[in-house]
């Protein structure tokens, strides 16, 4: 047996562990597919993971750069399964609320921020991964707190950034959140106060009458998508003042209808 097919037999074993041990067979979808990435991937440091909505909401987890140590590759699959388990049981549930969220972000962006000259069809996808992320890592970080707080500090540390102080307001926004709502530090050290400030009453937002509970997933969506846009229309002033094309470049994070992360 080679190397990769003893990391599968380990994904798979830890797979099996939240699916049984966890939700009780309960799930009603597949376990994951597991493949491997090349190091010549864009995607090899962090690798690939999401759940596709079609017939089944299948989660695939590709992996790339692997960790030496068995025990964390397996907590580290753990995690990532509770992450795309919850987006079938808990946040958006259903197509039927996937394509309500994107609808609520698509009239949010034309009813107050249309003058952005965004590709909100393609953002929409993004953001409204990254309000259910909030909602579902903090469920699973009550439930599971060391686990997911370590992946959520390695995850930050993939990104490769230099320094995330120096990144755009709008692109901290669902780790600065996720940080006030769990009061636990994920090693940012952000120091803008309105930012901050921003952040500490989107979080109060997000967990009023329970962060899961599902009546009130669009309104948490269109009070994400206020805040992501309302920073993402100061950052393009900024570099509209440095003469810089106003067609933003908006990173998408990969997001796509089809595919929650």
């Amino acid at each position: 047996m080679d190397n990769y097919e003893i990391y599968k037999e380990k994904a798979l074993e830890a797979c099996r562990q939240v699916f049984i041990g966890e939700y009780n067979r309960s799930i009603g979808i597949p376990l994951p597919n597991i493949d491997f990435i090349l190091p010549d991937s864009s995607n090899y440091k962090s690798g690939e993971y999401y759940i596709r909505i079609g017939d089944t909401w299948q989660i695939h987890l590709n992996f790339g750069l692997l960790p030496t140590s068995y025990k964390d590759f397996q907590e580290e699959v753990r995690v990532l399964t509770r992450h795309e388990v919850e987006h079938y049981i808990c946040c958006p549930f259903d197509v039927l609320t996937h394509f309500r969220m994107l609808k609520a972000i698509i009239d949010t962006y034309h009813q107050n921020y249309s003058h952005h000259l965004v590709d909100i069809i393609s953002l929409s996808g993004s953001l409204a991964n990254q309000a259910a992320d909030i909602i579902i890592d903090t469920k699973n970080y009550y439930r599971h707190k060391s686990e997911t707080l370590k992946s959520e500090i390695a995850w930050i540390k993939k990104g490769g950034y230099k320094s995330f102080k120096d990144l755009p307001r709008h692109s901290k926004l669902m780790f600065l959140t996720k940080e006030a709502i769990w009061k636990e530090s994920l090693e940012l050290s952000e120091d803008d106060d309105e930012l901050l400030n921003e952040v500490n009453s989107l979080a109060e937002k997000f967990v009023k009458e329970g962060i899961d509970n599902k009546g009130l997933f669009i309104s948490k969506t269109i009070e994400y998508a206020h805040s992501f846009l309302s920073y993402l229309k100061r950052t393009k002033r900024k570099k509209n003042n440095k003469r810089i094309h106003p067609l933003i470049q908006v990173n998408q994070m990969n997001s796509k209808m089809t595919n929650l992360k």
